[in-house]
């Protein structure tokens, strides 16, 4: 099997993600995690073949996790071991169509095995910014608040990043925006067309959107010490 770089490694751990978050979005969208799992096949062998010849690569990669076997020995009620989640997906990947229940349980299964691979994948990753999302979905100042709305809802968040006029960053949270858009309908049409940066949506008075001052560490900070400061806020 074929050494992983850094650089590598973070790639594919994208990938996994990308691929699990169009899955959200769509419980029959497999597809994605599909074509990661094959790239990382092709990257570790070296070479272009099908999921079955890039099976020992892949396995011997995903045994560096302790879900592709031990936890499932177990607890086998819960988890599936690796080599079954692969066998199920390599035989979604040889079927021409699926749709329906059987289509979501084969996403529900490749998200599975695109989780076992991920943390394989970060077993000697030890510090945030080889954990962190390169490219993380913000909100701007100028932004409507239907927008901000928007991408919420259609993406599952409860926050949304947002870069101040003084150079830091906060949290708009889905719980202040219901607040601020729960009036009448028509002073609810105004406050949906403000942006952000509006007087009327960040005043000091209480009918305001409250934003909450992220707390930030650096990107060489080890995980372990940010875990073990963590206050249990989701901020």
């Amino acid at each position: 099997m074929k050494p992983m770089n850094a650089d590598a490694i973070q790639y594919f751990r994208d990938q996994f993600r990308l691929g699990r978050a169009e899955a959200v979005k769509d419980a029959e969208a497999f597809s994605e995690l599909l074509f990661a799992i094959e790239r990382l096949g092709a990257y570790l062998t070296e070479k272009t073949g099908t999921l079955n010849t890039y099976l020992p690569s892949i396995q011997s990669l995903a045994k560096k996790s302790p879900l592709a076997q031990d936890i499932p020995e177990q607890y086998p009620c819960e988890h599936l071991f690796f080599s079954r989640l692969y066998e199920v997906v390599m035989q979604a990947r040889n079927d021409a169509l699926h749709q329906g229940a059987y289509a979501r349980h084969l996403t529900h299964r490749a998200i599975e095995m695109s989780i076992v691979l991920e943390d394989a994948l970060m077993t000697n990753s030890a510090t945030v910014a080889e954990f962190m999302v390169r490219d993380p979905l913000c909100c701007s100042l100028w932004q409507p608040l239907s927008f901000i709305r928007q991408q919420m809802l259609a993406n599952s968040f409860s926050f949304l990043p947002v870069k101040a006029d003084d150079n830091k960053w906060y949290f708009v949270s889905d719980r202040e925006l219901a607040r601020f858009l729960r009036v009448k309908s028509e002073l609810r049409k105004k406050r949906l067309a403000m942006p952000l940066s509006d007087p009327q949506c960040s005043n000091t008075s209480n009918d305001h959107i409250q934003l909450i001052l992220a707390n930030t560490v650096s990107p060489s900070a080890l995980v372990v010490d940010v875990a073990k400061s963590f206050n249990g806020s989701p901020l």
